[in-house]
C-alpha cells in the first residue's frame, strides 16, 4: 500500500500543530509506520519492521536516561498493601532512590517505625536479587 507524500507531509502538518497546542517543542520528532504491518509482514518494509526500528533509535537518541541517585538510602513509595497467607506482608511500590538486596534489614515508616527483612522482590511475576526500579517487596 502507497501512500503518496503529500498526504504524508499534510498529516506531519497536523501533527505538529496539535502538538504545538499543547506546547510541546517545534523540533520534536515526528515519525511514521504500522505496529501491525511490523508484526504481519514476513519482510521488513519502512512502513512495518524498518518504521519500528527506526523509532527506538529516535526514542534513544532524543530521549535521555534519567539520572538515578543509587547512592543514596533505599526509599520506596508503597502504592498497595496486601497480606498474603505463608508470604507475610506484601506491598507494591516504586523505588524513588537507593537499591535493595534480599535479606536486608529495611524499616516501614507510617504512623509507627516497624523493623523488618525484605524477603523478596518481583517486577511483572519475575523474581529479582535486587531492586532498583519498579518492584513488588515481599518482607
Amino acid at each position: 500500500m502507497k501512500i503518496s507524500s503529500d498526504i504524508r507531509d499534510l498529516v506531519e502538518l497536523e501533527i505538529r500543530e496539535l502538538l504545538e497546542t499543547y506546547g510541546f517543542p517545534e523540533d520534536l520528532p515526528v515519525l511514521g509506520g504500522s505496529a501491525k504491518l511490523a508484526l504481519e509482514e514476513n519482510e521488513f518494509t519502512d512502513l512495518g519492521m524498518n518504521s519500528v526500528k527506526n523509532l527506538m533509535d529516535t526514542v534513544d537518541i532524543y530521549i535521555k536516561e534519567p539520572v538515578r541517585n543509587l547512592e543514596a538510602p533505599f526509599l520506596l513509595s508503597v502504592e498497595g498493601s496486601l497480606v498474603a497467607r505463608g508470604r507475610g506482608t506484601v506491598v507494591t511500590g516504586k523505588v524513588e532512590q537507593g537499591v535493595i538486596n534480599i535479606n536486608e534489614e529495611i524499616e516501614v515508616l507510617s504512623s509507627i517505625i516497624k523493623s523488618t527483612v525484605c524477603l523478596g522482590l518481583e517486577m511483572f511475576k519475575k523474581s529479582l536479587d535486587r531492586a532498583k526500579l519498579e518492584i513488588m517487596l515481599v518482607y
